[in-house]
């Protein structure tokens, strides 16, 4: 993974995705992986110019044109974004990607 451009690591915050992904622990996140129906993400939102924008660790389980759709875990949620605010969505690796297994 060393030589991935734009790789990049976050600590999760919150206990929304407990307990794959607790408060504190560091995640590593690859912004040019394709992302499918099943895999941890953050997603990247912005609802207007002057919105500082927020990211969310979630699990993609939906999208079209018009919706992005995720779940949590902890309390258990579905979520449902317009498209128009999502400005990105990023794969976070498993160990085995990490580690290339």
């Amino acid at each position: 993974m060393a030589g991935v451009k734009d790789l990049y690591a976050i600590f999760v915050e919150g206990e929304s995705m407990f307990p794959a992904h607790p408060e504190g622990e560091m995640r590593f996140v690859h912004p040019h992986r394709p992302c499918k129906v099943g895999d941890t993400v953050i997603v990247q939102t912005r609802r207007h110019d002057d919105d500082p924008g927020q990211a969310y660790i979630k699990v993609l389980k939906r999208r079209t044109a018009t919706v992005v759709v995720l779940e949590q875990y902890h309390p258990p949620a579905i979520i449902e974004m317009p498209a128009e605010y999502v400005l990105s969505i990023h794969k976070v690796l498993t160990i085995n990607e990490l580690f290339g297994v």
